[in-house]
C-alpha cells in the first residue's frame, strides 16, 4: 500500500483501490493542481469513492461537532424525541428503526440500526425559491435542541466549513468534466444540502437476520463528505465483482463519494456505487459509531440531463432530463422504514 492510496479488501482478498488525495495544492492555487484534478476524474470514473486531505475543516471542529453530537444522542430518549422530525414537514431527530436506506433499492431488509439528527440550511434568506412548495417541502424546518450547550452554534459553524469545501470539490469535477470551474455554481449555489450526524449504538442485542447499521445504497445528489471513526463495524463498498469491502479510516480526512445524480449528469461515465454500514463482529459489539455526514444536492430546479462533455457518438445521452428536486423525493421517500 502506497502513500497515496488505501486498498477496501473483501473476503476472497479482492481489493479496490481507493485514492488518497490531497486537494490541498488545488485550494491554494499552487503547484500540482492539475494533478489534484486528474486524481479526482479517475476516482470518480473507476470506484466512485476517495479520500480527501488537505482541506480546510479544522480537526478542532470536527471534534467539538463530534463531541457536541454525542452529547445529544446520550440524552434521554424522551428528551431526544421532542425533536423527532415529521416526514415530509420538520427536520429533526430520526429514532431507531425509523429509516430503511436498503428499500431505495426495492430491497427487503428490515430498518437500519441507527438514530440521526438532520438539519437543512440553519438561516434560510427571505426568498420565493425557498418559500415556494417545493421549497417548503425540502427545505423542512426544524427545532435546535436546548441541551447541549453549543450545539446549534457548532453545528452551524460546521455546516458552513462543510458546505464551502463541497463547493471548491465541485469545481474540480467541474475541470475534471472538461468544463469551466465555476459550471455547477449557478446549479448548486441554492442546493437542497443537509448535515447528519449518525449514531449507530452498541449492539447489546444481535441484529435480526438481514439487519445492518445502514442497508445497501447509493448515495441520491451529487456528492457526499463523511467524517468516519476507527471503530469496528463501519463503511464497506461492493467491489466490481459483488463483494463488500472494508474502507480503512484515514485521520483528519473526509471519504467522499458521488450520488446517483452525478453519475446521472456523467451518463454513467462517473460511478455511484453500492456501500453500506455493517454491523461489528461479535467480539466487538460493544463498539459504537458516529459519522458526520454532509450530503450536497443540486438546487431543486436544475434539470439533471447528460452534460455534453458525457455525450458522444459512441456514448449517447442515456438519460431524461429530470427536475433535481423530484428525483430526490421519490429517493427520499422510499427510505422510511
Amino acid at each position: 500500500m502506497t502513500a497515496d492510496q488505501y486498498l477496501a479488501r473483501g473476503e476472497s482478498g479482492e481489493t479496490t483501490v481507493v485514492p488518497v488525495i490531497d486537494i490541498g495544492p488545488y485550494l491554494r492555487g499552487e503547484d500540482g493542481a492539475g494533478t489534484v484534478v486528474e486524481q479526482i476524474r479517475h476516482a470518480c470514473a473507476e470506484v466512485g469513492f476517495f479520500v480527501l486531505s488537505g482541506h480546510d475543516v479544522t480537526p478542532d471542529l470536527l471534534g467539538r461537532m463530534r463531541a457536541v453530537s454525542a452529547a445529544f444522542f446520550d440524552l434521554p430518549d424522551e428528551e431526544k424525541r421532542r425533536h423527532t422530525s415529521v416526514p415530509g414537514e420538520t427536520m429533526g431527530y430520526v429514532p431507531m428503526g425509523r429509516e430503511n436506506l436498503a428499500a431505495t433499492l426495492d430491497l427487503d431488509r428490515p430498518a437500519d440500526l441507527k438514530e440521526i439528527f438532520d438539519i437543512r440550511r440553519p438561516d434560510l434568506p427571505d426568498d420565493p425559491y425557498y418559500g415556494s412548495r417545493m421549497g417548503r417541502r425540502l427545505f423542512r424546518p426544524f427545532e435546535w435542541p436546548a441541551r447541549p450547550d453549543g450545539f446549534a452554534r457548532t453545528w452551524t459553524e460546521y455546516y458552513r466549513a462543510v458546505e464551502s469545501l463541497a463547493a471548491r470539490v465541485m469545481e474540480v469535477f467541474a475541470l475534471a468534466l472538461d468544463l469551466p470551474a465555476d459550471y455547477f455554481t449557478d446549479k448548486t449555489d441554492r442546493s437542497v444540502d443537509y448535515l447528519r450526524v449518525i449514531n449507530y449504538p452498541a449492539q447489546d442485542t444481535p441484529p435480526a437476520p438481514g439487519q445492518l447499521r445502514a442497508g445497501e445504497h447509493t448515495d441520491y445528489g451529487t456528492l457526499t463528505l463523511v467524517a468516519t471513526e476507527d471503530v469496528p463495524g463501519g463503511l464497506q463498498v461492493r467491489t466490481r465483482s459483488g463483494e463488500w469491502a472494508d474502507v480503512p479510516h484515514v485521520p483528519d480526512s473526509f471519504v467522499v463519494n458521488i450520488g446517483d445524480m452525478m453519475a446521472q449528469w456523467t451518463n454513467d461515465a462517473w460511478v455511484s456505487t453500492l456501500h453500506r454500514v455493517a454491523n461489528p463482529d461479535t467480539g466487538a459489539a460493544s463498539a459504537r459509531r458516529q459519522s458526520v455526514v454532509f450530503f450536497q444536492n443540486p438546487n431543486y430546479d436544475t434539470v439533471i440531463a447528460p452534460i455534453e462533455t458525457c455525450v458522444t457518438p459512441a456514448a449517447p445521452a442515456r438519460y431524461e432530463p429530470v427536475p433535481a428536486g423530484e428525483w430526490l423525493l421519490n429517493k427520499v421517500t422510499k427510505q422510511r422504514a
